[in-house]
């Protein structure tokens, strides 16, 4: 038997056993729970994520996400669509578009921007089969984490139904972005070693180029500076993006008054063009299923050696039923295929150093004949 081979089958020893036990599921979608929430700064790059423990939660089409936020409108998602094989330990992932064109990896379902309020709020899965509420101090927006379940601070690790997973790219880093209609720079990171991390507004006078501090709040435990975070040292506040009128400002303010606090005399330090975001990664290869690609390798091996007796459906012919077959064990009925099979050519279906004849076709007969 090929190595690594035996090592998959030894994994599956025991879902082979109980394969053969007769069981009756019925498929339904209220066991999922909301795993972990993602936004980057300005919510264009968002995720949520789904898990469950369950085999039989595919059932989702007709079932609804809502989110809801202090001064935001509630939003609905509604699955349109079914989920395809077993759900046991699975994660289902809903996205934005921009997420999947920065990643290149393409979510089970796609949801608008801003679908996670950026100032807090609420995220119900199912009627209220699960609920998440937060602050806007939980949620992480340094594009490097995400808010769990449980409201923690994690890394972030969008994962697929498939099992696919990505990283998220610098584009979604935060930008300190300034708004010319109410004449506001937000900065969503401003990392102030011995006080904190925070999320920090000033007020801009266009005339003096001077920012006085109108509001803040205090990023919560376990929330980490990201690649792109303004810095204040104390002497100055060096915010290396500021978005403006399409370019990105890299500057330093310095103090100019405590009471109230205002900073001005600004020193920029690079301008560069805002750059549009780049063609998406080809999505990641899955890797392979090396107990399917065994079985798939044995339907061929038992349509060209076995079916003449035992039916191409296994129910037997010249040969016994395979479906009611004694050899119900992956270790008795490889070890019967290796040595007695086929009766005319028992030599044809042997695993060699070259070849898992036996190994392929028994997974077959077991999977495919006698789960049933």
């Amino acid at each position: 038997m090929m190595p690594v081979l035996s090592r998959t089958l030894t994994r599956n020893a025991s879902v082979l056993v109980a394969a053969l036990i007769p069981h009756i599921t019925l498929a339904s979608s209220h066991l999922w729970d909301i795993s972990e929430i993602f936004s980057n700064s300005d919510g264009t790059v968002q995720y949520i994520e789904l898990s469950t423990g369950s085999n039989t939660e595919q059932e989702l089409s007709g079932q609804t996400i809502v989110s809801s936020g202090t001064d935001v409108a509630s939003q609905q998602f509604t699955f349109d669509s079914d989920l395809n094989g077993s759900t046991a330990n699975r994660s289902v992932l809903l996205a934005t578009q921009r997420f999947s064109n920065l990643t290149g990896l393409t979510p089970d379902y796609i949801i608008s921007d801003g679908f996670i309020p950026l100032g807090g709020g609420t995220i119900i899965f199912g009627g209220g089969s699960d609920v998440l509420n937060f602050s806007r101090e939980q949620l992480p927006r340094n594009s490097s984490q995400s808010l769990d379940g449980n409201g923690q601070a994690q890394d972030a690790s969008p994962t697929r139904f498939d099992g696919l997973t990505a990283q998220i790219p610098a584009q979604a880093n935060p930008f300190a972005i300034f708004h010319p209609s109410t004449s506001v720079l937000n900065v969503p990171e401003l990392n102030a070693p011995g006080i904190g991390i925070a999320n920090a507004n000033f007020t801009v006078n266009v005339e003096t180029l001077e920012f006085g501090v109108l509001d803040f709040y205090l990023y919560g435990a376990g929330i980490v500076p990201g690649n792109q975070a303004a810095i204040f040292n104390g002497s100055s506040l060096y915010i290396p993006a500021l978005l403006f009128n399409d370019e990105v400002y890299e500057v330093n303010l310095f103090p100019v008054n405590d009471d109230p606090i205002t900073l001005g005399n600004p020193q920029v330090l690079s301008v560069v063009a805002v750059q549009s975001d780049p063609e998406p990664e080809p999505e990641p290869e899955p890797e392979p299923d090396l107990l399917q690609e065994s079985i798939d390798s044995g339907q061929a091996q038992y349509s060209q050696l076995c079916s003449s007796c035992h039916g191409v459906n296994g129910t037997g012919g010249t040969g016994p039923n395979l479906r009611l077959s004694a050899f119900n064990t992956f270790s008795i009925l490889r070890q019967y295929i290796d040595s007695s099979m086929p009766r005319n050519n028992p030599v044809a279906c042997r695993d060699t150093s070259s070849s898992s004849c036996a190994t392929d076709v028994a997974n077959y007969v077991l999977y495919v004949f006698q789960q049933n």
